[in-house]
């Protein structure tokens, strides 16, 4: 055993799991609580995620927003695919929407009757989430359901991450004692599509290796309907992890008659989009 395993262990035997993930990140931790802070005496931030497109957002949306989505190239291609996809009126599931920037997308680039149902596990980003739509004025537009997506209808468990959670969570794994895991509500894609007025248009699934089992949940819908989109964020690396084949993710989708496209836009093999750690993808029907 090395002394970073032996430190470990001893920090998984004296320190709860929600003080660990403070001290994973002391300067990470300071800033959360000083955003929420702020927040709390009236100050809110504009960001301006592309040119025309203007959001009222908390200090700690803010900050996430220029992390991931300003400075990395591959979330940025991800955003912009899925800004070129928006539709007038679509029809948005937001399967993992953590703080709401691809639902707050749909709304914005689908125009005023554009509706979204976002999903996500997380207390704390859905927090976040009805945070940003009262600042935004979306809120008769934007349904939120406190859950994860899965197989099944019921509940799963899972590991608390980042600082106060950073509002996301993921799968457990052998190491993880029962003490640290927590249990969410578990609804199916086939459940939620049957209780929307009409049914979806765009699905994003980003569901840190539980990809197979929301597709799974869908197998009625997504055999079924030809017209809908998917926008996929593949873990590889935390499905093999788990011992699982990752391509069986996309053959489900070729199966089911979707073409795969890359982060370009253009036509992808299986092999190749599974070579990466994360694959950023859109699957959509192919015409008959």
């Amino acid at each position: 055993m090395t002394l970073r395993d032996m430190i470990k262990r001893v920090a998984r035997a004296v320190f709860p799991r929600s003080v660990r993930n403070w001290l994973r990140a002391p300067s990470g931790s300071f800033t959360w609580i000083l955003q929420a802070l702020s927040y709390t005496f009236g100050r809110t931030n504009v960001i301006e995620p592309r040119t025309g497109w203007r959001i009222k957002c908390h200090p700690t949306f803010a900050s996430t927003m220029e992390l991931h989505h300003l400075h990395d190239p591959l979330q940025i291609a991800e955003l912009n695919q899925f800004i070129v996809e928006c539709k007038p009126e679509m029809i948005f599931i937001d399967c993992g929407a953590h703080f709401g920037l691809f639902s707050l997308a749909a709304l914005h680039f689908g125009g005023p009757q554009a509706t979204v149902v976002a999903i996500e596990p997380s207390p704390m980003a859905i927090k976040k989430l009805r945070q940003q739509a009262a600042l935004n004025k979306v809120t008769d537009r934007l349904e939120i359901i406190e859950a994860c997506v899965g197989r099944t209808s019921g509940s799963h468990s899972f590991v608390p991450a980042g600082v106060n959670s950073s509002g996301y969570f993921v799968g457990k794994t052998g190491e993880n004692q029962s003490s640290e895991l927590v249990k969410a509500r578990c609804v199916t894609i086939d459940e939620i599509v049957q209780s929307m007025p009409k049914p979806p248009t765009h699905i994003k699934i980003d569901v840190e290796g539980m990809e197979d089992d929301v597709l799974f949940g869908g197998n009625h819908f997504f055999k079924s309907n030809t017209n809908v989109m998917i926008f996929l964020e593949l873990h590889n690396d935390v499905i093999r992890s788990q011992n699982e084949n990752p391509a069986r993710v996309l053959e489900r989708l070729v199966q089911w008659g979707f073409e795969l496209l890359n982060d370009m836009g253009q036509p992808s093999e299986i092999k190749v989009l599974v070579n990466k750690p994360v694959t950023r993808l859109l699957a959509r029907k192919m015409p008959i």
